[in-house]
């Protein structure tokens, strides 16, 4: 296969495992050359070898239409959702009609492959229909299967699922009467993954005991090795769960897998076999036995040799770098992290993280690969000084993992295909420094660009204290009767920004580009405070998710084209904004440009003005809510919401042409306070839209000032010497003087993301 090929739906480890298990496979038929290679795990050969005699021009449709199954199995065992859902197109269309038992086993594929590929709603639509023809052939053991896959799949939707654990245990039951222990071995895990999952333990148990049952009456075979590294999967969650440190669940894993590796041994599934050992060196580091648990790491490593497999081999990489620490050679723990980092760079593109009851976000479930590896890389004796080749790679990791993020949140490859046509920037502008604040567990490492150099500053302060602290300031700056904010205001000036005062005073910086980690997303740095001056009295600035997202240029001052629309009145239970009518005021004094207002800010409007006009400027002047779901992020027009998605269709009309949309901007957004993964949306709001730069609030102030700030902002960008950071600082500090606006609640919130100059 070309080493280029990605799956394009990806879920850990132990979850694909219960899939794969659960998920229809096509009946017995013919042996075929693929079908060794299969056995052994060597999917990659085995689709080619299928492929090779699929080429062949005389075959009858009924071989035919067993190998395209046979090959989408394959394809769904390596999580590539859409080649198989093609090949089982394709044996739909060549199988025989009037076969209903037949067509319900193609269907029923179909329907897992929908399910792996993230596909609910076209999973469920053939998996009824393959229950239907099912039911009407009286095929019992097929019925039960595909009320398995039905189960998994309510088991993924939001929100507790105990209609999906019912529908799985009654699918057990069915198997069992069907006289299929390892089908309702596989029914009764889901089930027991999905009473953990509420919390119910005792119930857990009971289905993990069943399973063991119906697995210990199941001959060998490859499905029940998955199904055993699930149980066992079920069995250490339960124990994890219950806080035991060994007991018969320790007991239950520890046989499961040593009967799954056992069995992959004898019939060389070496996927198999890696995960069953993988999964043991977790169980014997568990207990603290980390010689086992190292040699187990390395076998399990070792069985993927020859195998592409980056969705298991960074797992192995990444245990092995802890263990190795553990051991006290970081140098050799620092060469593990890296290959796992490499394993997920190849996935990455395509990466979707799922757990059974709710999404997992992408820092939760890898993150920490990227920022443990970080972490090594900046340790350092005291007093000493770390080579900048060294400081340089673990920005590099912290930048990957940022894109990797924001391509999580909006669930595409905006960011991907963005940073494939970005050029790193070598050297900052003049006068002009970045700042990364990395959150470790133990402290805060900031890594300080000025020129194209790096400068390291390690702050002794726990990351999660500081996740307290801005919790608290990001809370308290939207209580405008109160200056309590400023307690922790002064403590996150006093750990990100005192300790850089000299650096930045002697390079005479006067623009601070700020890429924020996590907590850091949901607060404006400009209300930092010394004690005696806001942070924004010193430093033009900004923020961006990224410095690989940011094409840094000037704004063409000679012909500004501005699209402005907004809307003032109260529509769909959303208060009156009256303070946009000012803003569209000034826009049209200062570039001409004719609102769209109220009536005339619909979709169709909107969409219509971008694809006609090449604009410099997009102002859209309405509610704009963005929340940790992207799917439900909106910006609210007369007639509807403008999701990111549709955002991004329109923008990118204008994305391509010789003059691309320089600034984008929101000026009465909102996020939650606290919510990291919206703060993470707006942030990324520019990347996503197309544009250069964009100009957003973390919370809308419905008030005069927020008029006033936008006027001010506008009319000082007209300023050929002006940057838009500098345009910005402009407008706030002018808020921040005036008695009326003291309070950073007023001027704080505006953001400029990405592009500063």
């Amino acid at each position: 296969m070309a080493k280029s090929r990605r799956a394009r739906r990806w879920l850990g480890g132990a979850l694909l495992a219960a899939l794969l298990a659960a998920a229809s496979m096509p009946a017995a038929r013919a042996a075929a050359p693929g079908d060794a290679a299969a056995a052994r795990g060597d999917y990659e050969s085995a689709i080619e070898d299928y492929g090779a005699m699929l080429a062949a021009r005389d075959l009858p449709d009924e071989q035919r239409v067993s190998l395209l199954a046979a090959r989408a199995e394959a394809w769904q065992r390596l999580g590539f959702a859409p080649e198989s859902i093609r090949d089982l197109e394709a044996a739909l269309a060549l199988a025989p009609a009037r076969v209903p038992a037949r067509e319900s086993e193609l269907r029923a594929m179909l329907g897992a492959a929908y399910l792996i590929g993230g596909n609910p709603v076209r999973a469920e639509q053939e998996l009824h229909a393959a229950a239907g023809l099912a039911r009407g052939a009286d095929e019992t053991r097929s019925l039960a299967a595909i009320s398995v896959d039905l189960g998994m799949l309510h088991a993924m939707g939001p929100g507790a699922h105990p209609e999906a654990e019912a529908e799985l245990e009654v699918a057990a039951g069915a198997a069992e009467a069907a006289g299929d222990p390892l089908l309702a071995a596989r029914a009764a895990v889901g089930a027991g993954r999905l009473a953990l999952a509420r919390g119910d333990g005792a119930a857990a148990g009971r289905l993990l005991a069943t399973a063991a049952k119906d697995l210990r009456q199941s001959p060998p075979s490859h499905d029940k090795a998955y199904t055993l590294i699930a149980a066992a999967e079920l069995a250490r969650s339960l124990d994890r769960r219950l806080r035991r440190s060994s007991g018969d669940d320790d007991r239950l894993a520890f046989d499961a897998l040593t009967e799954a590796a056992r069995w992959a041994a004898a019939q060389g599934d070496r996927r198999a076999l890696s995960y069953a050992w993988g999964d043991l060196a977790e169980l014997y580091g568990d207990r603290g036995r980390a010689a086992e648990a190292r040699e187990l790491t390395e076998r399990a490593l070792a069985a993927l040799a020859g195998l592409r497999a980056p969705e298991i081999a960074y797992r192995w990489h990444w245990r092995q770098g802890r263990l190795l620490e553990a051991a006290g050679d970081s140098e050799g723990a620092i060469a593990a992290y890296r290959s796992a980092v490499a394993e997920l760079q190849e996935i990455r593109s395509d990466l979707s993280l799922a757990s059974l009851g709710a999404r997992v976000s992408f820092r939760d479930a890898v993150g920490p690969v990227f920022l443990e590896l970080a972490d090594l890389l900046l340790r350092r004796p005291p007093g000493a000084r770390l080579p900048q080749a060294r400081l340089i790679e673990a920005r590099q990791i912290v930048e990957t993992l940022k894109g990797a993020e924001l391509q999580d949140y909006f669930e595409d490859d905006c960011v991907a295909s963005l940073q494939a046509r970005a050029k790193p920037i070598d050297r900052l502008a003049p006068h002009t420094a970045a700042l990364y604040p990395i959150l470790l567990r133990d402290r805060i490492e900031l890594l300080l660009s000025i020129g194209d150099g790096i400068e390291q500053v390690t702050v002794p302060v726990a990351g999660e204290r500081v996740r307290e602290t801005a919790a608290t300031l990001r809370r308290l700056l939207e209580k405008r009767t109160t200056n309590e904010y400023l307690i922790p205001a002064h403590a996150l000036y006093s750990w990100l920004i005192r300790p850089l005062e000299g650096a930045l005073s002697a390079s005479e910086i006067d623009t601070l580009v700020v890429v924020p980690d996590g907590p850091l997303l949901a607060i404006p740095f400009a209300a930092l405070n010394d004690g005696e001056h806001f942070l924004i009295e010193r430093y033009a600035l900004a923020v961006t998710p990224g410095l690989t997202l940011v094409d840094p240029r000037p704004l063409p001052r000679e012909s500004v084209a501005v699209l402005a629309g907004g809307i003032t009145e109260a529509v769909q239970g959303f208060a009156p904004l009256p303070e946009v009518q000012e803003e569209m005021a000034a826009i049209r004094s200062l570039y001409g440009a004719e609102p769209l207002e109220n009536a005339a800010f619909r979709s169709g409007r909107l969409e219509a003005a971008l694809r006609r006009g090449s604009y410099t400027i997009v102002h859209l002047a309405s509610h704009g809510v963005f929340l940790a779901d992207a799917r439900r992020s909106f910006i609210l027009t007369f007639d509807g919401r403008l999701t990111m998605d549709e955002l991004e269709t329109m923008m990118k009309y204008g994305r391509f042409r010789a003059r691309p949309v320089e600034l984008l901007t929101l000026s009465a957004c909102s996020t939650a306070a606290g919510d990291e993964r919206a703060a993470l949306g707006l942030a990324g709001v520019a990347v996503k839209a197309g544009a250069r730069g964009a100009l957003a609030t973390l919370w809308s102030v419905s008030d005069r000032s927020s008029a006033e700030l936008v006027a001010e902002f506008y009319r000082r960008l007209g300023d050929p010497k002006a940057s838009k950071a500098a345009a910005l600082q402009g407008a706030q500090r002018i808020l921040l003087h005036d008695p009326r606006y003291r309070h950073p609640y007023y001027w704080a919130p505006f953001l400029l993301i990405g592009n500063w100059l």
